[in-house]
């Protein structure tokens, strides 16, 4: 998925570091990053802190989970998506360079 996700739409994508979150508790500047989080359960520890950190920088995020009857999810409902002021959501159609 990262690779498709990246060369669809010709962005570098790289994994969150969630240590960096969860267990050193110095989570880097997101700067112009959306954030895409997808998680089974909904509930990981690790996910929903990047998410959270996402958001609290204000950052775009998306956040996808399988919702199979688990009731603790921290996580909002499949395909939830926001984006701040000045920002839109991305065009349907992958940029050509």
């Amino acid at each position: 998925m990262q690779y498709l996700f990246g060369a669809a739409n010709h962005l570098p994508v790289a994994f969150a570091t969630p240590s960096l979150y969860t267990v050193y508790d110095t989570p880097p500047k997101l700067g112009p990053a959306a954030v895409i989080g997808i998680s089974q359960s909904g509930a990981s520890p690790d996910v929903v802190a990047v998410l959270d950190e996402a958001r609290r920088q204000q950052r775009p995020d998306a956040r996808d989970h399988e919702r199979s009857g688990v009731s603790r999810s921290r996580m909002p409902p499949t395909g939830s998506c926001r984006y701040t002021q000045a920002e839109s959501a991305p065009s349907q159609q992958p940029r050509r360079t």
